[in-house]
């Protein structure tokens, strides 16, 4: 074999190398992915947190894997990091006080799970009047948003009306027999047992397509 022959040759061998690392990379995470979202789905929401924290350090940029990690919160009582985490998931131009209809991938989905934990939050043991105002408020205006995203979601609807009545009663209650928390859950548990406050997650093809990353 020529000498001069073997530079190219290395060099055609470290392409492949360059290219099968590559597929690895991906379909590695597209796995991991997939594997995570069946964890999910299975409602081994531990395992899945698991897997969606390490592709989070991976994928840092990627809307599916933030919003799916925040379910896992969610699920196990984190609350306010699931409002965290799926803020990341909103763009800042579309603010609260604005009417426009969001027009990004899954807005709706965004905006109902974001409001639910919102919700949840300010629901939650020892929380402070105001700071549950706070919450509920934030709650009512994504619940908006995922209506103007999905005109038709009754889920959202239902919640948005929900909890504009209990802002409402906390509001016209006198200071010294109001108690947030037990109303907030008391309304919680009549929700989760219509199953109306039930997250929904991103479909696995979001990821595995790669149309996030």
């Amino acid at each position: 074999m020529s000498k001069k022959l073997l530079p190219f040759l290395s060099l055609g061998f470290c392409f492949l190398i360059g290219i099968g690392l590559m597929i690895y990379i991906v379909w590695g995470k597209s796995i991991r992915v997939f594997q995570a979202n069946q964890l999910f789905e299975f409602r081994n929401y531990e395992k899945a947190e698991s897997i969606y924290e390490d592709l989070a350090v991976d994928l840092p940029a990627s809307k599916v894997i933030s919003h799916n990690l925040a379910l896992c919160y969610y699920h196990a009582g984190l609350y306010e990091r699931a409002v965290k985490n799926i803020s990341q998931c909103v763009p800042r131009e579309n603010s609260f006080a604005s009417a426009t209809i969001p027009s990004f991938k899954d807005a709706d989905t965004y905006y109902y799970n974001l409001a639910n934990a919102y919700f949840k939050a300010a629901s939650r043991d020892g929380i402070e009047n105001q700071t549950a105002v706070q919450f509920f408020t934030a709650a009512v205006e994504n619940y908006k948003k995922a209506l103007l995203a999905n005109p038709v979601d009754h889920l959202a609807q239902y919640n948005y009306e929900l909890t504009v009545l209990h802002l409402q009663q906390m509001a016209n209650k006198p200071p010294e027999k109001q108690d947030p928390k037990q109303e907030a859950n008391d309304l919680l548990q009549n929700t989760q047992n219509s199953e109306q406050l039930k997250a929904k997650i991103i479909p696995d093809t979001a990821p595995v397509n790669g149309k996030d990353w």
